[in-house]
């Protein structure tokens, strides 16, 4: 539903219309057009969300409707009867968005006067995974705050962009992690870019985002987002501060060890250490809205004699026998099989097999109770 002050003011603005639509004036358009301006972002984002499956950035929507409507309504005149019409057909078939005004969700925890809240700007339909997410980085102090961006190579250029690149999800049911090797670049020689925070300002950035990404099985998974930063002049930042310079003044005293060939420091600044969690957003995967297949559980016994070992996940869980769970072991290409041979509503059992390409067995430390095993889905191959 449209949020109520916008409502109103469109009821109060056709009211009006139509009672000057009685007269047989015409009035020019571009005076209208320049009194609603304020109002194109906000048609903006009912265009975004009744478009459905195409993936058209809302800014890019602005810009169109600004464009076009100029360019229409210079010079034109139009009958205030016509004009009244108009007015109330496109507020009746204006598309319902998913946050009105009063559904907008509360915000996580505060941390160092900032709080976080994540919002799904756009439900995927049917099975199509894709939607819009939406950050807003939400000062609530009464003082201004200077945060720094943590690129770890030259390449990023702002601190928005910062905030896009580097906010993660968690989601629950939990899943697995990445796990595997990232390029990584040179060390950072770029200043890092700086963005202040007003007091009361939101900084609101826009990712799209696709829930298979992230979730392996189907269903209704909640997605909660987190976001490391870094503040000026904090306690972490004077302490950088003052352990680079100390161990400058020690490597100059060591010029002619072989500690000179050493590039150091790897980083020219401060880790991002402040953290913010945002709100949980409930997110569709594969078009289901029912409880999902959970994919990853943890160790609860093992009995490395005859290979066999209790995971905690059960038919509760939905996991049946047959499933198979990999258990990773830290070295590339090396792993533990865990098949599912029987279930519980709370536990299931199963026999361990070993996997490697390699040319080495896996790690057998890594079978204890506790450890993470990854349910392994029928789109991946394991040959």
């Amino acid at each position: 539903m449209l949020c109520p002050p916008l409502a109103r003011l469109g009821i109060f603005l056709v009211g009006i219309l139509l009672q000057c639509s009685l007269m047989p004036l015409s009035v020019e358009l571009e005076p209208f057009f320049r009194l609603g301006r304020p109002l194109v972002p906000v048609l903006a984002a009912h265009c975004s969300v009744g478009l459905g499956r195409m993936t058209i950035p809302q800014h890019f929507l602005e810009f169109l409707l600004q464009e076009r409507l100029t360019a229409f309504t210079e010079g034109r005149s139009i009958s205030l009867k016509l004009l009244s019409a108009i007015c109330a057909a496109a507020l009746l078939s204006l598309p319902s968005v998913s946050h009105a005004a009063g559904d907008i969700p509360e915000a996580g925890p505060e941390n160092a006067g900032m709080r976080l809240r994540f919002i799904v700007m756009r439900e995927a339909d049917g099975t199509n995974d894709n939607f819009e997410a939406r950050f807003e980085l939400i000062s609530v102090t009464n003082k201004p705050i200077t945060l720094l961006a943590d690129f770890s190579d030259d390449k990023g250029e702002e601190f928005k962009d910062y905030v896009v690149g580097s906010t993660t999800f968690t989601v629950d049911p939990a899943v697995m992690p990445y796990m595997g090797q990232t390029a990584m670049g040179g060390p950072r020689k770029k200043p890092q870019p700086e963005y202040t925070l007003a007091p009361g300002e939101t900084l609101t950035v826009r990712r799209a985002e696709s829930g298979r990404r992230h979730c392996p099985t189907d269903g209704l998974y909640g997605f909660r987002a987190s976001l490391l930063l870094r503040v000026a002049d904090s306690e972490a930042e004077r302490k950088f501060a003052a352990m680079r310079a100390t161990n400058i003044q020690r490597r100059a005293q060591r010029k002619d060890s072989h500690l000179d060939d050493v590039s150091w420091p790897g980083r020219s600044n401060a880790p991002a250490s402040l953290l913010l969690r945002s709100n949980e957003q409930q997110v569709p995967v594969g078009g289901s809205h029912a409880l999902p297949k959970f994919a990853m559980g943890r160790l609860m016994w093992v009995n490395t004699n005859d290979l066999s070992a209790t995971l905690d996940l059960g038919g509760a869980h939905k996991i049946q026998a047959g499933d198979e769970f990999r258990i990773f072991t830290g070295r590339i290409g090396s792993y533990w099989i865990l098949k599912i041979t029987h279930t519980e509503p709370a536990y299931s059992v199963g026999t361990l097999q070993a996997l490697s390409k390699a040319g080495h067995g896996p790690d057998s430390r890594v079978l204890r109770p506790g450890t993470a095993a990854a349910l392994i889905t029928a789109q991946e191959i394991w040959q």
